[in-house]
């Protein structure tokens, strides 16, 4: 097979206006890495697209002033995506996660649609950019691409002729862009640093055992992530979860709002001492239909969230006075997604994630089927759940014991 490529690799960019094959590229990665690495000095341009849009359109508009400059990001514009060889390995699934969310911010270009990250250790990952596309579509990608290099050959160690010789970007940068790149990179520390994750697996409780008791697997997981929230702070909070609308042309995704009036019941039922066993199994089987019903109308493009955002965009764009309901504190405490989250799975990664979506959000990414033994060798190809917790330093560990502790009375409940 032939690709295009277009990389950015520790700051070295360049691109091949030409098809390329394999054996090319992989001579043209073996000639980056042979050079010696960029001075510690060296200002790295990476960190300019962790910059809020406008600040970062600034610092371009300095930058493009060279007209030398200018070419260079002309080529990264019109990569189709960016490579990023890290000299970090991967570790275990936390430290892997941090380095394919983040790194260090300076080997990175958050702009592009997707960065394939390759660590020294050899295993890779794919951080994408959110506003163009979703997670069913990068995963599509990635699962196709697995496959196609499981049944490739490998390539031949022995050098082949390339096209291009990779460059080195070593243009002078003007006084602005220098300011910038040093501002952005205190600024991405500082994220960074504020910024926490955790994981847990938990064997056993999986599809086959929600089947086995007559409950929707998805539905059982959401009543857990309420139960574990209102256990930890006594209330339910507004909870995100994606629904995938790839059916429809154009079709994006809508939001399934799992903290329903039944799942708040169900949590209280839970966290009542009074309550009997049948009472809380009740409650729980009721919040999970409910949240099966509500799931169905996401899917079918009858949810709510998408057509109020369309409304409110519509009369800012048209002039118009902003509906009342939309400055009401019930719609303001549903914009602030304190529970932000997301499936997928495939047998061809380790694990995803992504990152809060507010200072007070947990961002949560879970899944069922074989488990990794990340925290315990023992359960690795062992069937059960499996999330990863993120946070901005809001006691994620914390968050974690308190699903554990949610999925321990599920089961206590259900039997």
């Amino acid at each position: 097979k032939r690709v295009k490529l277009g990389s950015s690799l520790n700051d070295n960019l360049r691109i091949m206006e030409s098809f390329v094959g394999g054996a090319e590229i992989l001579s043209e990665v073996k000639a980056i890495l042979s050079k010696p690495p960029p001075s510690k000095d060296q200002p790295h341009l990476g960190l300019l697209t962790t910059l809020d849009r406008d600040a970062w359109a600034r610092a371009r508009e300095a930058l493009v002033a060279v007209p030398a400059n200018k070419a260079a990001l002309e080529e990264i514009d019109s990569a189709i995506f960016v490579v990023c060889l890290e000299d970090e390995k991967t570790h275990n699934m936390l430290t892997g996660q941090r380095l394919m969310l983040h790194g260090d911010a300076k080997n990175r270009w958050f702009d592009k649609s997707f960065q394939l990250i390759v660590a020294s250790d050899g295993k890779a990952g794919i951080n994408f950019e959110h506003s163009w596309g979703d997670g069913v579509a990068v995963l599509r990608y990635f699962n196709d691409t697995c496959q196609d290099a499981i049944k490739s050959a490998l390539l031949s160690e022995a050098p082949a002729k390339s096209k291009a010789t990779p460059v080195r970007f070593s243009n002078p940068l003007p006084p602005a862009v220098e300011s910038a790149v040093k501002e952005a990179g205190i600024a991405a520390d500082k994220l960074i640093n504020s910024y926490d994750s955790d994981v847990l697996e938990v064997p056993g409780f999986c599809a086959g055992y929600l089947k086995k008791k007559d409950v929707g697997l998805d539905g059982s997981l959401q009543m857990v992530f309420q139960l574990a929230h209102y256990k930890m702070y006594g209330h339910t909070a507004s909870t995100y979860e994606s629904a995938n609308q790839s059916a429809y042309k154009h079709g994006r995704t809508e939001t399934i709002r799992s903290a329903t009036p039944e799942s708040d019941a169900m949590c209280r039922a839970f966290v009542n001492k009074s309550a009997s066993i049948a009472e809380k199994e009740k409650a729980f089987r009721v919040a999970v239909k409910n949240h099966a019903r509500i799931t169905k109308e996401a899917l079918v493009g009858a949810g709510w969230d998408r057509i109020f955002f369309a409304l409110k965009h519509e009369a800012k764009t048209q002039g118009l006075p902003v509906p009342g309901v939309f400055n009401s504190p019930g719609y303001k405490t549903l914009s602030e997604v304190i529970l932000s989250t997301s499936t997928l799975a495939s047998p061809n990664i380790d694990g995803g994630g992504f990152g809060p979506v507010g200072p007070r959000c947990y961002g949560i990414g879970y899944t069922t089927g074989k488990l990794r033994g990340e925290l315990d060798a023992s359960l690795r190809g062992v069937d059960g759940f499996a999330c990863g917790v993120s946070s901005y330093k809001r006691n994620t560990r914390g968050f974690i014991d308190a699903i554990d502790s949610a999925l321990k009375d599920v089961r206590t409940v259900l039997g």
